[in-house]
Protein backbone atom coordinates (compact mmCIF):
# COMPACT_ATOMS: atom_id res chain seq x y z
CA UNK A 1 0.00 0.00 0.00
CA UNK A 2 1.38 3.35 -1.03
CA UNK A 3 1.21 6.55 1.09
CA UNK A 4 -1.78 8.67 0.18
CA UNK A 5 -0.33 12.44 -1.11
CA UNK A 6 -1.52 15.36 1.24
CA UNK A 7 -4.47 17.48 0.69
CA UNK A 8 -4.06 19.93 3.43
CA UNK A 9 -1.34 21.95 5.02
CA UNK A 10 -2.49 23.62 8.27
CA UNK A 11 -0.92 25.75 10.55
CA UNK A 12 -0.96 25.86 14.26
CA UNK A 13 0.32 29.12 15.81
CA UNK A 14 0.49 30.00 19.08
CA UNK A 15 0.31 33.68 20.32
CA UNK A 16 -0.28 35.55 23.26
CA UNK A 17 -3.56 36.95 22.50
CA UNK A 18 -5.78 35.22 20.55
CA UNK A 19 -8.22 37.48 19.73
CA UNK A 20 -5.73 40.04 18.14
CA UNK A 21 -4.41 36.96 16.87
CA UNK A 22 -7.62 36.08 14.91
CA UNK A 23 -8.39 39.40 13.73
CA UNK A 24 -4.73 39.53 12.38
CA UNK A 25 -5.24 36.38 10.32
CA UNK A 26 -8.79 37.17 9.21
CA UNK A 27 -8.06 40.21 7.69
CA UNK A 28 -5.91 38.06 5.01
CA UNK A 29 -8.58 35.68 4.73
CA UNK A 30 -7.69 33.02 6.98
CA UNK A 31 -10.80 31.32 8.59
CA UNK A 32 -10.48 29.73 11.67
CA UNK A 33 -10.63 25.96 11.68
CA UNK A 34 -11.16 24.05 15.17
CA UNK A 35 -9.14 20.66 15.99
CA UNK A 36 -12.00 20.55 19.18
CA UNK A 37 -14.85 21.71 19.55
CA UNK A 38 -14.01 25.00 21.38
CA UNK A 39 -10.19 25.32 20.17
CA UNK A 40 -11.67 29.07 18.13
CA UNK A 41 -13.91 30.32 20.77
Amino acid sequence: MSPLPPTEITAFVPARDSALSKRFYSEFGFTPVACLPDATS
